[in-house]
């Protein structure tokens, strides 16, 4: 059996894992399949990684309609709706940044995944992909700029107010 690399965690049984994708058939087949399905357990420094018998199947999306975070408190992965789904819809988390351009989000994902992403954010037509890039690109900014806005607090307000307008049009 294979098991998730931090405790607490549920099992996940070698046949289910060695069901799920590899998208570096140049390395072992599990190395690759864990690789390529892992999701990061903790803070971004951790190495910790879990494995999931559902979790590891969700597909890309750029405008993902499920978010997922490691929970301390449950030693587990969580995975939450993101927004109203259809009954049968596919469920889609993001594999990279979400607050980078389409070029950049499809090198990344050509690079770690091997795929060119086709979602409905990344197959805009062009005038709808620029102003994409450039509402996530503000976002990113505003983010950054956050801690040195706290001697304008209105400036702050409005930066903000903007980043989530941005934030919902992206669906993200």
């Amino acid at each position: 059996q294979l098991h998730a690399v931090s405790g607490g965690v549920s099992e996940l049984h070698s046949d289910a894992a060695l069901s799920l994708h590899n998208c570096n058939p140049a390395v072992p087949l599990l190395i690759g399949i864990i690789q390529t399905n892992v999701f990061a357990i903790g803070d971004t420094d951790s190495a910790d990684a879990g494995l999931y018998e559902l979790g590891s199947r969700f597909n890309h999306s750029c405008a993902p309609n499920v978010n997922h975070r490691w929970s301390e408190a449950l030693e587990k992965e969580t995975f939450h709706a993101g927004r109203d789904m259809p009954a049968g819809g596919e469920l889609k988390v993001f594999y990279t940044l979400l607050l980078a351009s389409r070029d950049a989000r499809r090198a990344e994902l050509g690079r770690k995944y091997r795929f060119e992403c086709s979602c409905e954010t990344c197959a805009l037509p062009p005038a709808a992909v620029a102003a994409s890039d450039a509402r996530r690109l503000c976002i990113a900014a505003t983010i950054d700029i956050i801690p040195q806005l706290g001697q304008s607090p209105l400036r702050a307000i409005l930066k903000i107010q903007q980043a989530l307008k941005d934030l919902a049009t992206e669906r993200i």
